[in-house]
């Protein structure tokens, strides 16, 4: 597939089955983020902060770099039932209106300007509200 406009993106991942992502680096994944708000689950390397976007119950992780551990993600992903697929997307979905909403991410932000400014900031403190 060539280079799609913003626009485009939403059809292309919905008519998708899985996207996969088999990146080496990665902090936060605009296109896994983007694909599970389509529905759509995901296939993820387990680089940087993937895993913590990408949960068992909506995609598939395999070990960076490993390509027979890709392989085995994508048979499992193809014998696997649709009814399962859809699931994982809907879950997916889910996950994404929850915990990256615009509503979370300003409430985070506020506290985490509020802590930094009264010096009682922890990075704990952003997981546990």
């Amino acid at each position: 597939m060539n280079w799609k406009k913003q626009w485009q993106l939403p059809r292309h991942y919905s008519a998708s089955t899985f996207t996969i992502m088999p990146s080496y680096w990665e902090s936060f994944s605009y296109a896994v983020a983007e694909s599970l708000s389509c529905e759509t689950p995901v296939i993820a390397s387990t680089a940087g902060a993937l895993p913590e976007i990408v949960s068992p119950n909506i995609g598939l992780l395999f070990k960076t770099g490993s390509e027979a551990d890709l392989a085995d993600k994508l048979l499992t992903a193809c014998s696997m039932p649709h009814r399962r697929s859809e699931e994982m997307g809907r879950k997916g979905r889910q996950k994404i209106q929850h915990s990256f909403s615009k509503e979370r991410f300003l409430k985070n932000y506020l506290r985490f300007i509020g802590e930094s400014v009264n010096g009682t900031f922890s990075n704990s403190s952003l997981d546990e509200k």
